[in-house]
């Protein structure tokens, strides 16, 4: 992400631009790791119950959801931000 943010700066994106980019990174790999969390994609170890274990999973599929949705409006701000300077 440094390398391509340094890229970025060389080609004369301004900063606020780059911030947005590198939260919308951010936001792709929430959004993938949020995918694995979901029923279909669950790999249960043994030694706790199932239900102890989606009980867990369902838990951090929620704060993905907080992190995803905040980010997203946190990319919109950084934006809109510039936009009414």
């Amino acid at each position: 992400m440094q390398q391509q943010a340094a890229a970025w700066k060389q080609a004369g994106v301004p900063d606020h631009e780059i911030a947005a980019r590198n939260f919308e990174a951010v936001l792709a790999s929430a959004k993938q790791a949020r995918q694995m969390l979901l029923p279909q994609h669950r790999i249960y170890e043994a030694g706790t119950s199932k239900e102890e274990q989606d009980a867990l999973m369902d838990k951090a599929l929620a704060s993905y959801d907080q992190v995803i949705e905040q980010l997203s409006v946190l990319i919109q701000r950084t934006r809109i931000h510039v936009v009414e300077e």
